[in-house]
């Protein structure tokens, strides 16, 4: 019984396979943020755990579709409810591209608080939006102790 069990599962396996149409990825070449997303879109920087005042955090960005035979530029735009200003041009040639921000601690007032900025990526005339809920990123920078995101997750 088991053998003709294992007979007609085995016979249904191979009915059941058909070749699916390839899908290709045809639209302009997009970006979007690959490690954040809506509610989790948070960077945290602790001056706390490395002893300086000034660091450079990579921010990783990536492309969705083909490479680009050449680079395509692509615009970070700084939030209005961040206390920085202006917006940035960068350059994407490869499937994950980068860009520096450079965090200074200002002296203790980032002892009690924590200043965040904002970032959105902004298509251009080369480059669209990748994911709509992968274009916004929060980068928030203290002198505190931060939690890690890992603590309360179980083992």
């Amino acid at each position: 019984m088991k053998y003709l069990y294992t007979i007609v599962m085995a016979m249904l396996v191979l009915a059941s396979c058909s070749e699916n149409e390839r899908m290709v990825y045809t639209d302009t070449p997009g970006i979007y943020f690959p490690d954040y997303v809506v509610g989790a879109d948070s960077l945290v920087y602790s001056f706390r755990m490395k002893d300086t005042d000034r660091d450079t955090i990579q921010i990783h960005v990536k492309l969705l579709g083909d490479l680009l035979d050449e680079a395509g530029e692509y615009e970070v735009i700084v939030s209005e409810n961040s206390s920085a200003g202006g917006g940035f041009t960068y350059e994407a040639d490869k499937s994950v591209s980068s860009f520096p921000v450079v965090v200074m601690k200002p002296g203790a007032e980032l002892d009690e608080a924590t200043v965040m900025l904002e970032l959105s990526l902004k298509a251009t005339e080369s480059l669209s939006l990748g994911y709509p809920d992968r274009v916004n990123m929060r980068l928030m920078i203290t002198n505190q102790l931060v939690k890690p995101a890992y603590w309360d997750m179980p083992l």
